[in-house]
């Protein structure tokens, strides 16, 4: 019989992420007009296992092999409509050179041809990063970790965004790694791949605001792998585009759900 690499069975951990971001300015405005920001009102994850437990556990600490559940702290600060300055690279950008110092935002006005306009250059804003807390201290990252010490586990990343209005303008970043900093960016999760990064410039037409390329992954592209009896570092980051941003979507929100598949490979 010819032998196969991948175990005809799977071993799973479904993690469900919701994340609720809702638009908190009662005025109505544009992305660049006013002061324009969104809070996540909620988060939290819900793992379920197959029949009889899996080998992929999810927890804080690298020490929590029979966890299948956590809980994402509330968010505290708000989060603006905004884009990164420079465009990341898929196993290549570290986690702090993506959030730290890295987003802007601007306003925006009318110029005498009646086009959108930045009003002022980028202003430095953060996008939120989903954190909680650990038994020792609060951390921005989680620990998926494969409980097998035969099979490596091969992971596939399955997610949803659901909302009306601005379901086609979250975008939420993913990084893996093994310790706390050295995560590398895996994908840019959204319902479109017109990701906006740019540093903005005063009198830039927003309408020329470049997209990125390279980093948007659909749902069920993000693959990596958890060697056996060994786990791996995930943060995520979300924000808003502000680029797409609209005097409409004041007070709305936005479901994001994910789930981690894995399936045992020798």
């Amino acid at each position: 019989m010819k032998k196969t690499n991948k175990l005809a069975h799977f071993i799973t951990t479904v993690v469900s992420l919701l994340m609720m971001l809702a638009v908190l300015s009662t005025a109505t405005y544009a992305w660049y007009t006013v002061v324009n920001r969104a809070s996540g009102n909620s988060i939290s994850f819900t793992a379920a296992i197959n029949e009889g437990g899996g080998d992929l556990a999810i927890g804080w600490s690298i020490a929590d092999t029979t966890s299948f559940s956590l809980n994402f702290d509330e968010p505290n600060n708000s989060l603006y409509p905004m884009i990164p300055r420079n465009m990341p690279a898929i196993d290549t950008t570290l986690i702090n050179d993506f959030v730290i110092g890295n987003f802007n935002s601007s306003n925006q006005t009318k110029n005498t041809l009646e086009e959108w306009i930045c009003s002022v250059a980028g202003q430095d804003v953060n996008p939120h990063i989903c954190s909680g807390n650990s038994d020792v201290e609060t951390q921005n990252h989680f620990y998926l970790i494969n409980r097998n010490d035969t099979y490596n586990l091969e992971i596939s990343v399955i997610y949803d965004i659901t909302g009306a209005d601005l379901g086609n303008k979250l975008r939420v970043a993913m990084f893996v790694g093994t310790t706390p900093g050295n995560q590398v960016l895996k994908g840019i999760m959204s319902n479109n791949e017109n990701i906006h990064y740019g540093a903005i410039v005063q009198g830039q037409k927003v309408t020329d605001i470049p997209t990125m390329t390279g980093v948007y992954k659909p749902t069920i592209e993000i693959i990596f792998s958890i060697p056996n009896g060994e786990a791996v570092l995930v943060t995520l980051v979300a924000w808003l585009d502000g680029v797409i941003m609209t005097d409409d979507d004041a007070e709305k929100d936005v479901e994001f759900g994910i789930r981690f598949d894995g399936i045992a490979i020798q």
